[in-house]
């Protein structure tokens, strides 16, 4: 884990709909990414699907949840890559 990232790995009894799923985590954290959120869906027990939600619209909070589905809300992390410079000839 990378210092000054926090990672909440919770387990929920299934809610109804995102937003409730949301307000019982107590929100996200302030260093999320709430636009680049994903809900993975599983079928017995494998994850099938992933879409990619925006948290800050509010008509996403409405999508029922379903028994096995996992929320993943990445970090904003600020990282410095450098320069990179791709050669190649002809």
């Amino acid at each position: 884990m990378k210092e000054g990232l926090r990672t909440r790995h919770i387990l929920f009894r299934i809610r109804n709909y995102l937003e409730e799923l949301l307000a019982a985590a107590n929100g996200i954290s302030i260093s999320a990414l709430p636009t680049r959120a994903t809900l993975f869906r599983s079928n017995y027990g494998v994850e099938n699907s992933a879409l990619s939600i925006d948290l800050t619209n509010s008509s996403v909070l409405s999508i029922a949840l379903k028994n096995g589905d996992r929320l993943f809300v990445p970090s904003v992390e600020v990282t410095d890559y450098g320069q990179i410079e791709v050669q190649g000839g002809q």
